[in-house]
């Protein structure tokens, strides 16, 4: 603040003290320049300093400031710096009713109440769940939630926020230079009610087509969330329901251009009126595309086939939902159809041998959708750090395993695939049953930050895999998620009632919510018959072996807290890199590094699985954390 103005006679003095002043500036310049290591803000940043004015003899006091904390030109001189991750929840709660400006942008990492509440959940970089490699400590230190304190009467509408449009933010896009004040939110946590109107980047934008792979026969999976003919059931509740799920169904199925589609979560009924209606509307919705003449010339029209349930599966099934198979009755044909029906299994894994046309080859591809980590007991098998259920999913994981042995004991053929939702993160027991025994786990081709299919309480995860035989994992040429359901908010889905969601188009976007993943197979040419080897070779491990020490994605044993993130109680790994300065980065500098999974569908996904990789990921991550999905 201004003291009073300087008298004439002062001027001499006023001179001098301003030309030792800029001395000891220049000084402190060249001391901040050593120190940060030649960082310094932005001569373009307004940097206003508050002080007294008193009269002062003697040398200049030394400038240097101790720290710079910046939230950019749009930030209020009013608010008070914060950021991400916090020491402790107790920080927000001190912060109740403060205006404050965050030093960093900021990542979506969930969307599921934008609809429902007019919120997103916002995190300092894209959060991974539990046993994924990529998990955080404590990530409630991590999130905030962007929304208002006051909410609409129950039962009205609720506006989507800020001028947003469904399919203009997913999970991975970003909110840059957010003030706001803090409050408790309805929803549980601390909610930032923004000054004005949030700024978004996109940095996940809709993929419209998936990542085009290399092969000659290509397998999908598809997770329908509960495709019920049965109206007011697991699936819709009104017909006008179910004609949006059918629709936005075959746009996704359409657009996988599979030879091959195994779903789950197809209604268990008597005839199979659930997958053959369906198929009836993929192809219906095909040949009308053939008809088009605005489409792509020279495509050859698929024709699908819903294969019936096996007998003997729909005798021991205990659950209401089950796989299927549609198959391009021009690319493949059916050989054999068959269960795993041991006890332990509440949806019969089924299983198609098929013989590739092109090539004569023969793969048996096992649909598979594991017992889901909800509903937990109140003892036995409870969650332990696997989440709930693990143990019955292992031996799950163990049945279909000898079912598989069985099937390359009894039958000449490439090899067997096992391909589905397994509820299961890439480093829990289930998927070390199949690593055992030889198996490749497949997701281990693309990028851990790529390995995603669900979004579950902010946190992103694969529990929908692929497993390769020792005998067919030469013949796999790539795998890949297409991220289309996942990282879109629920309001873009079709809803179960009368009334269509405002979001809803009849496209691929939230056509469920898992994202569908596929392999393909290289089983014709002399690059199938030669190959002795998958890229970057097999992941092998011996029968037997209990090596389970968690270790990081460098390969080296994870016996402190992760690097760059705060342990449990707080401290900082010092043989960590250091923190990130307070001042955040120039908003000029670009998107941010820490973004999640690329979804470019004009260059194939990364390969990851190169031996070296897959070895230093074959660890399980052990410690008990909570694991609550929504829905079984």
């Amino acid at each position: 603040m201004p003291g009073r103005p300087p008298r004439p006679s002062d001027q001499d003095d006023l001179r001098a003290s301003r030309d030792a002043g800029e001395r000891a500036a220049r000084q402190a310049q060249r001391s901040a320049r050593r120190r940060l290591g030649g960082s310094l803000l932005a001569i373009s940043v307004l940097l206003t300093v508050y002080a007294l004015w008193a009269p002062r003899t003697g040398p200049p006091l030394d400038a240097t400031p101790s720290a710079v904390e910046a939230c950019g030109p749009h930030a209020p001189a009013d608010a008070t710096p914060v950021s991400l991750p916090v020491d402790s929840t107790a920080t927000w709660h001190a912060l109740r009713g403060v205006l404050v400006c965050f030093t960093h942008d900021l990542t979506i990492t969930e969307t599921f109440d934008l609809g429902r509440h007019g919120e997103l959940l916002l995190a300092d970089h894209r959060l991974y769940g539990d046993n994924t490699g990529l998990e955080v400590d404590d990530p409630t230190l991590h999130v905030v939630r962007l929304g208002a304190r006051q909410r609409p009467p129950a039962g009205a509408a609720w506006p989507l926020p800020w001028g947003l449009e469904v399919g203009g933010v997913r999970v991975g896009d970003a909110v840059l230079g957010l003030v706001g004040r803090v409050w408790t939110s309805p929803a549980g946590g601390y909610l930032i009610e923004p000054q004005g109107t949030p700024r978004f980047e996109v940095r996940n934008p809709r993929p419209e087509a998936p990542p085009a792979l290399p092969g000659d026969l290509r397998i999908a999976a598809f997770n329908t969330q509960n495709y019920f003919l049965t109206l007011g059931s697991r699936g819709a509740d009104h017909p006008a329901a179910l004609e949006r799920q059918t629709a936005t169904l075959v746009a996704a199925l359409a657009r996988l251009d599979a030879d091959v589609i195994a779903l789950m979560e197809i209604e268990r009924d008597d005839d199979g009126a659930a997958l053959r209606t369906l198929a009836a509307a993929l192809n219906a919705a095909l040949e009308a595309d053939a008809r088009d003449t605005s489409g792509p010339a020279g495509s050859p029209q698929r024709v699908y086939l819903a294969l019936p349930e096996p007998s003997v599966s729909a005798s021991r099934a205990g659950d209401a939902i089950r796989q299927g198979f549609l198959i391009d009755t021009a690319t493949v044909e059916l050989v054999a159809l068959g269960a795993d029906v041991a006890g332990v299994h509440e949806r019969p894994p089924q299983v198609a041998t098929l013989r590739h046309l092109a090539s004569g080859e023969v793969v048996s591809v096992i649909a598979v959708h594991l017992r889901s980590k909800a509903g937990c007991p109140a003892s036995g098998d409870v969650d332990a750090g696997f989440g709930c259920w693990n143990l019955r999913r292992t031996r799950q994981a163990q049945a279909l395993l000898a079912f598989a042995a069985r099937l390359e004991r009894d039958l000449e053929h490439a090899g067997a695939l096992v391909i589905g939702d397994l509820n299961t993160h890439r480093y829990e027991p289930p998927l070390g049953v199949f690593e055992d025994a030889g198996w490749e786990v497949l997701t281990d081709r693309v990028p851990p930050e790529a390995a995603v299919s669900y979004v579950f309480f902010g946190r992103s995860a694969a529990l929908d895999h692929a497993l390769a035989s020792a005998r067919l994992a030469p013949r796999v040429a790539d795998l890949a998620y297409w991220a289309i359901n996942a990282d879109e908010p629920p309001i873009a889905g079709p809803g179960r009632g009368a009334a269509a969601p405002a979001g809803f188009a009849p496209d691929p976007f939230r056509s469920s919510d898992h994202d569908p993943l596929f392999v393909t197979l290289q089983l014709a040419g002399d690059a199938a018959r030669d190959a002795d080897a998958p890229p970057g070779g097999p992941v092998t491990r011996p029968v037997g072996a209990t090596d389970r020490a968690p270790r990081r994605r460098d390969g080296a044993p994870r016996s402190r807290p992760r690097r760059g993130r705060r342990s449990r109680t707080g401290s900082v790994d010092p043989a960590s890199p250091a923190p990130r300065s307070a001042a955040c980065r120039s908003r000029d500098a670009g998107p941010s590094t820490r973004t999640g999974r690329s979804t470019s569908a004009s260059s194939p996904p990364q390969r990851w699985g190169s031996a070296e990789a897959a070895g230093d990921r074959r660890q399980r991550a052990a410690g008990p954390r909570a694991h609550r999905p929504r829905r079984s």
